[in-house]
């Protein structure tokens, strides 16, 4: 019985969709708030508090103030790492 529940009603994947939901939810209430930084002209683009940490945003929205020199940096690095790809054989014998 227990696995015709699991193969036929979805409930496996539930708990997966309810984080997913909750997390989408977190995302769209950050860029609410980071369009607001961009009207007072603290941040250039709303997709640039991607490149903050949490606490980096909260202290930016509390005051008024972000050194965009972080974003510069985690944008260029981001920009290298997402160049880079992994070998098509790895070898594990080691």
């Amino acid at each position: 019985m227990i696995s015709v529940l699991r193969n036929f009603s979805g409930y496996r994947k539930y708990p997966k969709y309810a984080v997913m939901k909750r997390f989408q939810a977190y995302k769209n209430a950050l860029m609410k708030e980071a369009v607001k930084l961009v009207q007072k002209g603290i941040i250039l683009k709303k997709e640039d508090i991607s490149y903050l940490f949490f606490e980096e945003f909260r202290e930016a929205f509390n005051t008024n103030d972000l050194d965009y020199s972080s974003i510069r940096s985690r944008k260029k690095e981001y920009s290298v790492f997402k160049k880079l790809s992994p070998p098509r054989v790895m070898d594990l014998r080691r």
